[in-house]
């Protein structure tokens, strides 16, 4: 072992200089640089204000629409919506949905109850899904 410039060497037994911990620590930081992009970051939309559950009365005509902030995408991306029952099973004939609005439509009949999913879809097509009940009182 001897110090040269300061630094703290390890000589092997034919004299020559072993590698240290610091020369190590650099190669492997070296071997292991990558590059990334923005893309690779890219999230779903967050979910920001939950739907609360619709409760409609029976027989009537009814309106609601989601919230222009219930789902928000971090990366300020165009959103699409879909609404759907568990599975992809479409909506109910009594409940529709247009996506461009965020409207729910419809006329409730006597004691239904229907789970909606509501799934929100970033440009990049990374979604999330929201889910929430509509049913007659």
């Amino acid at each position: 072992t001897v110090v040269h410039n300061g630094v703290l060497w390890q000589l092997n037994q034919n004299g020559n200089r072993e590698a240290t911990v610091a020369d190590s620590v650099a190669a492997l930081n070296e071997s292991l640089t990558s590059t990334y992009t923005s893309d690779d970051f890219r999230q779903p939309p967050a979910l920001v204000n939950k739907t609360p559950n619709q409760a409609l009365e029976a027989g009537q005509p009814f309106n609601f629409a989601l919230p222009d902030d219930t789902f928000v995408d971090p990366q300020g991306e165009a959103i699409t919506y879909t609404a759907t029952r568990i599975f992809g099973i479409p909506l109910p004939k009594w409940l529709s949905f247009d996506a461009e609005t965020r409207q729910f439509s419809g006329t409730a009949p006597v004691w239904r109850i229907a789970l909606v999913f509501v799934k929100a879809t970033n440009s990049s097509g990374i979604s999330r899904t929201e889910a929430f009940f509509v049913h007659t009182k």
